[in-house]
């Protein structure tokens, strides 16, 4: 793709969590000719877009919609709109020698040809922006412009996606049934572990349960049903390890299983 080395994506990023603004800035760029994602600086627009244009390379094949090429302009670094024109021609690696203006070269070279012209970080020069899409898009009928910015144009037929700042909160309720479905199999898998003559590892097996236990509300394990089964457990491990082992195995898997909320390691049940 013409263009996208030059992109200022501040580096590879492997995207989360914006597969529905993805889709959403796939619909927009097939529905119209302008495109706009907006969103606050830092947010990440540069790199969706990358996203979107690097994981779609049909889109310059000679049965996409931009045959003639896929074509990226780097605005951040301009301090005002008198190098904009230049900028654009350059993306489209046009050097002019004619009498002409260089805005009438690049809507000449444009002319017929199906592309996209990618400019990218448009929010400090929106007016001289907004005057050269519209002259743009007035002189090519096929071309179609994807820009990035922190405002829209104001165009009636511009598509705007919004992309807006990851949410850092993880929800509370799925975590808490996440951990409760650990600590219930983490107690079966000692009551297993004991039945199968292991009463070490089912020791440790039901100490990380007790991790778990605490994290959903319940440090005395409140899983009535289970009680029978954790009482033969103890009583069987008690008497084959003696207390003091009986106790260290189970600090150790509880230890283990703080280390393992905490992003440590899952509990090896080999």
């Amino acid at each position: 793709m013409l263009g996208l080395d030059g992109a200022n994506d501040g580096g590879a990023a492997t995207f989360v969590g914006r597969g529905g603004e993805l889709a959403a800035l796939r619909t927009a760029l097939s529905d119209g000719r302008l495109t706009t994602l907006t969103g606050p600086g830092g947010v990440g627009k540069t790199r969706l877009v990358r996203q979107l244009l690097e994981g779609a390379p049909g889109l310059t094949g000679p049965d996409g919609p931009f045959p003639d090429g896929i074509h990226w302009a780097d605005l951040s670094p301009l301090p005002d709109d008198r190098l904009l024109v230049d900028t654009v021609a350059d993306a489209l690696d046009l050097a002019d020698h004619t009498p002409r203006t260089l805005a009438e070269a690049v809507r000449e070279w444009i002319g017929e040809r199906r592309l996209l012209l990618v400019l990218d970080c448009c929010e400090h020069l929106v007016p001289a922006v907004r005057v050269l899409v519209r002259d743009l898009l007035d002189a090519a009928p096929h071309l179609a412009l994807l820009l990035t910015s922190r405002q829209r144009l104001g165009f009636a037929e511009e598509r705007v996606t919004e992309l807006g700042p990851l949410s850092t909160t993880r929800p509370v309720q799925p975590l808490r049934h996440r951990a409760l479905r650990t600590a219930i199999g983490l107690d079966l898998l000692a009551a297993a572990r004991a039945a199968d003559g292991d009463e070490e590892g089912a020791v440790r097996a039901y100490g990380t349960g007790h991790a778990y236990w605490q994290a959903v509300g319940h440090p005395q394990r409140g899983t009535p049903e289970l009680e029978p089964v954790r009482a033969e457990l103890e009583r069987t491990a008690r008497g084959a390890l003696g207390d003091q082992a009986y106790e260290e195995a189970f600090r150790e898997g509880v230890r283990h299983g703080h280390a393992q909320r905490a992003g440590g390691p899952p509990y090896d049940a080999g």
